[in-house]
C-alpha cells in the first residue's frame, strides 16, 4: 500500500505540483483514512523509486587511470544510444587496475582487468 502512495506522490510532482503541495495532498488523504503512521514506509518506497529512476538515467564510465579515458570512451560509445553518450560521466577508479566499466540504464558492462582477474581466480579455484 505504501508503494501506491509513493507512486501517487511521484505522479503529483511529475504533473507539476510543487513537492510541498504534493506531500500536503497525500498527507490529507492519509489523515482522512487514519493512515498517517504509514509515512516512514511511504518515504522508503518513494526513495527507492527515485533511486531506480536515477540508476536508469545515469551513465557512468569508470576507468582505471586518466590515460585510459580516450580508448574506454570510444569502446563504451558502441554500447550506448547517442543521447546516453552525451550525458556520460567519467570517473577514475584505480581499483579497476586497468580497462573500463560502463553503468547505464541499470546495465553494467565490465571490461576491467579487475573483473578478468576475478574470473581467472574463480576458474583456478574450481
Amino acid at each position: 500500500m505504501e508503494d501506491t502512495y509513493a507512486r501517487a506522490l511521484i505522479k503529483l510532482i511529475q504533473a507539476g505540483l510543487r513537492p510541498e503541495d504534493s506531500v500536503a495532498k497525500i498527507n490529507a488523504a492519509l489523515k482522512d483514512k487514519g493512515r498517517q503512521a504509514m509515512w516512514p514506509r511511504i518515504k522508503r518506497a518513494f526513495l527507492m523509486h527515485v533511486q531506480k529512476v536515477a540508476m536508469r538515467e545515469n551513465v557512468t564510465l569508470s576507468v582505471a587511470c586518466k590515460e585510459d579515458v580516450v580508448d574506454a570512451k570510444r569502446e563504451a560509445q558502441n554500447h550506448l544510444a547517442r543521447n546516453d553518450a552525451d550525458r556520460m560521466q567519467m570517473v577514475v577508479d584505480d581499483s579497476l587496475i586497468g580497462g573500463w566499466k560502463l553503468e547505464a540504464g541499470g546495465t553494467l558492462i565490465d571490461r576491467s582487468f579487475k573483473r578478468q582477474l576475478k574470473d581467472m581466480y574463480k576458474k583456478i579455484v574450481q
